[in-house]
């Protein structure tokens, strides 16, 4: 499939915006999706597209919640720990 320039420029910005909306609250495929079709891909293969394009932005916030998550068990498990042994009259 030979794209233009301006259909080019419509997924790119679309991708942009796309993940900038994924990295604040999800939900990015509403955007990036339809300019898929909208350029001449079959929605089968816009959305196998579309899902192949997001899996690195999931592994991203997985990686970065699971190394979040561990630091704050330590820190309140230390936490739990110091008011166990320390007593409050």
């Amino acid at each position: 499939m030979d794209l233009g320039a301006g259909e080019i420029l419509l997924l790119a910005g679309a991708g942009l915006l796309a993940g900038a909306v994924n990295a604040a609250a999800g939900g990015g495929s509403l955007l990036s999706f339809p300019g898929l079709p909208a350029v001449g891909y079959p929605a089968l293969e816009a959305n196998a597209t579309n899902i192949v394009a997001l899996v690195p932005g999931y592994v991203g916030g997985w990686s970065a919640g699971r190394w979040s998550g561990s630091a704050r068990r330590s820190r309140s498990r230390s936490s739990c720990e110091h008011q166990r042994t320390t007593r409050v009259s």
